[in-house]
């Protein structure tokens, strides 16, 4: 016996188009929002419109709440610094761009960045408070537009370090909340970054090798505490661009246990001696990105699968609530692995789109994560958190190219990784869920990957539809030796979109965060 419909509530079917059954329920052929359903595709066809529904009702209950337990800007002085490897001491980000401060965003000297390798936060020109804005500096002094232009390709000159965008946007929109051109607060931007580094060369207690670098952080903190004088002084984000160097091997841990436990335990560190040093009462808000892009890696140091680095450092900000991520790095522009000029400004105005949710509007953040995978069939149905829904399938910048993958990203392999099982279809089919249909049904313990290092080179195309736009614009200025490539019609003269792009993430069938 057979039962058909078409269209209407018949038995445990509905909302199909049409569909032939058996008096059961189960799908002998289907057609719904467009897609086919036959035998080999499912035993009991996914409604993609009720788990959309329990995805948003997830998504606004981790909205929920008001955050208490971070540093609020409530000093006259509040410090943004920004600690980790190239990505934010903002190697290659020259010709430098952000030339006009904003009222009350200020820098230490005549430089954001620091230019000592231990102990010490030093700085180019006076000790003393300046408008916040970015030069290009050789070390010894910052460059004439000139000098800029005559920087060979490569050359690993600092001019717009993150930070100066996380602190101007943010300062920004405190002024802009009080309607004023000046709320009175200022905020300093402080980057203690270093290249090339691991987190142990980065932490408290540094197991990799006898250099003290961790100093350097706190002692800006002190710097600023000094110059603030009488005047109150809190620490309100420390922004966290660190792992590069921890996905493969350098001589320290790479394996996702020991790197999760060594950024709760520097974080812990940070947030105690930034309360010692200022007298506040809460600890900063940890603003982490993902590691990605080219810098991805697979397997770690055991041979497991799984982006050790960057699902630790989600795993983090899940479980910390004094910690967020941001979001990845994968989708702006930059020069073969380090973010140029463009892509680092544009990765600090996300920041300071983030801090103003958390910190002014007191909103808890996530970024585009998965809330869960199942399995029916061929295929594989993927539910978002989606900070501003509909989820959109667009194109990320890979160096300067906007970059498209026929699978959009995803990628499904047995658990140990080697054995991939092909997609043939990758298709948004609600507003927070992503369906894979594979050539054949994957084994129970397959893992789902999206931007791994192997097939994409640590990019995709998810993203979400927020509408919200930068304070800056893409500036493409050939005269101070930025890339021809960079001359982007899309972006140029254009204001910084600030959609959320999806994390990367390696997760196996059956994860799930729904009881």
């Amino acid at each position: 016996e057979l039962l058909v419909s078409g269209g209407a509530k018949m038995g445990g079917l509905t909302d199909w188009d049409f569909a032939i059954a058996d008096p059961n329920g189960n799908i002998g052929f289907g057609i719904r929002d467009g897609a086919v359903y036959l035998p080999q595709n499912v035993t009991t066809a996914v409604d993609a419109k009720a788990l959309d529904s329990r995805n948003k009702a997830q998504s606004l209950a981790l909205r929920e709440g008001i955050v208490q337990s971070v540093q609020l800007p409530t000093a006259d002085y509040n410090t943004l610094a920004n600690y980790g490897q190239s990505l934010g001491e903002g190697s290659e980000t020259w010709p430098s761009l952000s030339k006009a401060p904003v009222a009350g965003a200020l820098m230490i000297g005549d430089n954001v960045d620091n230019l000592s390798g231990a102990d010490t936060y030093d700085v180019l020109g006076a000790l003393q408070f300046n408008p916040l804005v970015a030069h290009t500096h050789d070390g010894a002094a910052n460059l004439s537009g000139v000098e800029e232009a005559a920087l060979t390709p490569g050359d690993q000159a600092k001019g717009e370090p993150p930070v100066i965008g996380l602190a101007n946007g943010f300062k920004l929109a405190l002024n802009r909340r009080a309607l004023s051109e000046n709320d009175g607060r200022n905020l300093v931007a402080i980057s203690p970054a270093i290249a090339g580094m691991t987190i142990e060369q980065l932490s408290k207690v540094n197991t990799h090798d006898v250099v003290d670098r961790y100093s350097i952080l706190t002692d800006g903190v002190t710097k600023v505490e000094t110059l603030a004088g009488s005047d109150s002084h809190v620490v309100t984000v420390v922004s966290w661009m660190q792992g590069e160097y921890n996905y493969r091997d350098q001589g320290a841990s790479w394996d996702k246990a020991s790197y999760k436990t060594l950024m709760n335990q520097l974080f812990d560190d940070i947030g105690a001696d930034v309360i010692a040093i200022t007298g506040q009462a809460l600890p900063p808000l940890f603003m982490t990105y993902q590691t990605g892009a080219t810098y991805t890696r697979d397997v770690d140091s055991g041979g497991n699968a799984g982006l050790h680095v960057g699902m630790a450092q989600l795993e983090v900000a899940k479980e910390r609530s004094d910690t967020v991520m941001v979001g990845p790095v994968y989708p702006y522009t930059d020069k073969g692995g380090h973010l140029d000029a463009n892509g680092a400004r544009w990765y600090g105005l996300q920041q300071a789109k983030v801090a103003r949710k958390v910190l002014i509007e007191g909103e808890p953040w996530e970024p585009v994560r998965p809330l869960e995978i199942s399995v029916n069939g061929v295929d594989i149905h993927i539910s978002f958190h989606v900070p501003v829904a509909p989820l959109v399938f667009d194109l990320p910048y890979v160096t300067s190219t906007a970059t498209d993958y026929a699978d959009n990203g995803f990628r499904v392999t047995s658990a140990d990784g080697a054995t991939v099982y092909p997609i043939s279809e990758v298709e948004i089919v609600a507003d927070t869920v992503v369906r894979l249909r594979l050539a054949s049904a994957p084994p129970s313990d397959a893992l789902v990957w999206y931007a791994d290092k192997t097939v994409h080179d640590g990019n995709g195309n998810l993203r979400d539809s927020d509408p919200t736009k930068a304070h800056e614009q893409y500036e493409y200025v050939p005269d101070r030796g930025m890339y021809a490539a960079a001359n982007i019609p899309a972006l140029v003269d254009k204001n910084y979109p600030l959609h959320n792009w999806c994390v990367a993430f390696c997760l196996p069938l059956s994860y799930s965060e729904f009881s």
